[in-house]
């Protein structure tokens, strides 16, 4: 959403106030429609038994390392969840760091070269992200898709 850099004029004081509370209700608003989008993604389930990483019991260091920056209360709730699920747990080794080290070369930053490298360690079948570039890197180890098209590939 584009935002004007046109400053309202505000000739009285009710004018204010009606200003104001139009920035209330737009502010609560968003709020709301936040709440129903997490809400609504608990519903969210793919009908397909095929694997995204290993059956959805994934999970690697740097994922701990990111979640724990992260400001966002819930999200790191619905993150740690998601390692809690997880039978596969990718640690740092020499073959992790070796392809890492080699995916950085080729222009992918250090934290994304780390989760696929630990993807690839833990024989994943693909290795899901919404990030264009890197999708665009020439990694040939394992699978790279967006959600989108991993969806229309394997559920549809």
């Amino acid at each position: 959403m584009s935002r004007s850099n046109k400053k309202a004029i505000i000739k009285d004081d009710s004018s204010k106030k009606e200003l104001l509370r139009r920035r209330i209700r737009r502010k609560q608003n968003q709020e709301t429609q936040q709440s129903k989008y997490l809400e609504n993604a608990d519903e969210f389930s793919l009908t397909s038994d095929k694997s995204i990483v290993n059956d959805y019991d994934y999970c690697d260091y740097v994922l701990d390392y990111e979640n724990g920056l992260s400001p966002f209360l819930e999200r790191r709730n619905r993150i740690r969840s998601w390692k809690n699920i997880a039978t596969v747990m990718c640690y740092e080794n020499d073959s992790v760091l070796a392809d890492a080290e080699n995916f950085e070369k080729i222009g992918v930053k250090k934290l994304d070269s780390l989760h696929v490298a630990c993807a690839i360690f833990t024989n994943c079948d693909y290795f899901i992200t919404t990030d264009s570039r890197l999708l665009k890197k020439p990694i040939n180890m394992i699978q790279m898709i967006d959600p989108i098209e991993f969806i229309k590939k394997e559920c549809v």
